[in-house]
């Protein structure tokens, strides 16, 4: 028993009780890990509590499930509420995921082959979108809501929580999600960059597969640029300490130029064959437009309100 590792499965939920209950299955359905002991905790953001319904359909003796409602209309401090109960309960691993998300049969046996031959203090697993039928066709075709994935064993420096295998050890060194990221977002890519200049040992994990619904009304250009010019500034906000004025001044004139010779180029493609083509450069050139604007300290907000 002492090569046992409680892994508590931190999910925060938000008026998602449909999409909750689907995670739920698929964790109980799951085949079962030899060495990790599962618990699950939901942080419920919704003031109605809207997930507590759900939870007490899946009353079962395998794998605890513990409840906790966090009203901060901040996501970075609904993840420390995960982080508290880790630490307090004594968890070798936070295992990350979201509530619209569901994985596949053999995500912990895969998760658990990674973590025995690797030994990594951080594990990260594909996120596949799923498509509801009635998305539109351009956004099928354009990829621009999928995310790349890698070999098993890759080493990465940075994550994000919607798959994240993270050791309670890493955690106590590098400490809590940054509140200042809980509106705008992006308090995922602070946090694993902060691990890494912990010398966290980062892995990628090809089969621990978990799937994401695109909501139907996020298949469009408007959510899509939005969340490019986000993920822009984030990425820049975390980097900018890190930097030297020229170096800021230089990604200002390369990402300027690139970024409005690339939106200009990407929206006529676009424009010319509905969307089809076109629009993956349009959304990287918005990104690196979002660093400038990042520099400037703006920022979109897309939690709390």
């Amino acid at each position: 028993m002492s090569n046992i590792k409680n892994v508590q499965i931190s999910i925060c939920t938000y008026r998602r009780p449909e999409l909750l209950k689907k995670l739920l299955i698929s964790i109980f359905e799951a085949m079962k890990p030899s060495i990790f002991k599962l618990s699950i905790l939901i942080v419920d953001n919704d003031i109605e509590e809207s997930a507590k319904p759900v939870i007490s359909e899946f009353n079962n003796d395998e794998i605890n499930i513990n409840y906790l409602a966090e009203s901060s209309r901040n996501i970075s401090i609904v993840r420390n509420a995960c982080l508290a109960m880790g630490l307090e309960t004594s968890a070798d691993f936070i295992l990350f995921l979201d509530d619209d998300e569901f994985i596949g049969t053999s995500y912990f046996v895969e998760l658990e082959k990674s973590y025995l031959k690797y030994k990594p203090d951080i594990i990260i697993g594909p996120v596949i979108t799923v498509y509801y039928p009635n998305t539109p066709r351009w956004v099928l075709a354009s990829k621009i809501f999928e995310r790349a994935r890698h070999i098993t064993g890759k080493k990465l420096s940075t994550g994000n929580t919607g798959n994240a295998f993270v050791s309670i050890e890493t955690i106590k060194k590098v400490g809590l999600f940054d509140p200042e990221y809980g509106r705008s977002g992006g308090e995922d890519s602070n946090y694993f960059y902060r691990c890494k200049a912990f010398n966290a040992k980062f892995i990628w994990c090809n089969e621990a597969e978990a799937f994401e619904y695109l909501a139907v009304e996020r298949a469009n250009l408007t959510y899509a640029t939005l969340r490019a010019r986000r993920g822009g500034q984030t990425y820049i906000k975390i980097r900018a300490d890190d930097m030297s004025l020229g170096n800021k001044l230089t990604l200002v004139l390369v990402k300027l130029i690139s970024g409005l010779i690339g939106v200009g180029l990407g929206y006529i493609i676009s424009l010319l064959t509905n969307k089809y083509y076109g629009t993956p450069l349009l959304i990287r050139s918005i990104a690196r437009l979002g660093q400038v604007e990042g520099l400037i300290g703006k920022a979109v907000y897309m939690y709390g309100e």
